[in-house]
């Protein structure tokens, strides 16, 4: 996790907290300013952690798998070229 993605988790927290706080007390008492705060540092926070996205790693797992299923599909393909190229000769083309 990088830090601007670390800012921008604090943010969320502090938002639900300020949002969470406004609701716990009495809204009638005029606490609007923690409302708002709350509201804009969730929405600061939010477009933080979107627009800076880590990008999806490769997942260790399976990487044998996968490289067996590759292999498969290639030598499917090479056979169903030479399969083609046996069915244009068959046909004179």
């Amino acid at each position: 996790m990088s830090f601007i993605n670390r800012i921008g988790q604090f943010f969320i927290l502090v938002g639900f907290i300020c949002v969470a706080i406004y609701f716990i007390s009495e809204p009638e008492s005029g606490g609007m300013g923690l409302l708002t705060g709350g509201v804009v540092s969730l929405v600061l926070g939010i477009f933080i952690r979107v627009k800076n996205k880590p990008e999806p790693e490769e997942s260790k797992r399976f990487v044998s798998l996968r490289k067996i299923n590759q292999k498969s599909r290639e030598e499917r393909k090479k056979r169903l070229e030479k399969r083609k190229a046996q069915d244009k000769k068959k046909r004179g083309y």
